[in-house]
């Protein structure tokens, strides 16, 4: 457990801290991008340098038939189909998930597996 401070102090469990650190690594590829699009690459290789240390402390990613076959899995094991199930589809899917794929692809995937 990592005490957290903010408005309120908070203890984080592991996937609390999981949490974190993708929320950071996301940052630092949207602030690598940026600094490209801005011409500043030494700004971008340092961001891309810190994303390197954060994805050390995270879980291996998914790939793309592996989120796929989990997709598939999941949908099935909880017999769902429709699209009106998305919201379903996505609490269930992302518990398997735990982080380990991006949060668009995993929602594109089930959205077209959902007929």
């Amino acid at each position: 457990m990592i005490p957290v401070s903010g408005s309120t102090a908070t203890t984080l469990d592991d996937d609390g801290v999981v949490k974190v650190i993708a929320a950071q690594a996301k940052r630092r590829v949207e602030a690598a991008e940026a600094f490209d699009e801005g011409g500043r690459t030494e700004k971008a290789a340092d961001e891309r340098a810190e994303l390197e240390v954060l994805e050390g402390y995270l879980p291996a990613a998914l790939g793309d038939d592996e989120l796929e076959a989990l997709v598939d899995r999941v949908l099935s094991s909880e017999g769902l189909s429709e699209k009106s199930q998305m919201g379903q589809a996505m609490k269930a899917v992302n518990a398997e998930v735990a982080g380990r794929a991006d949060g668009r692809a995993v929602a594109d995937l089930v959205k077209s597996k959902l007929a």
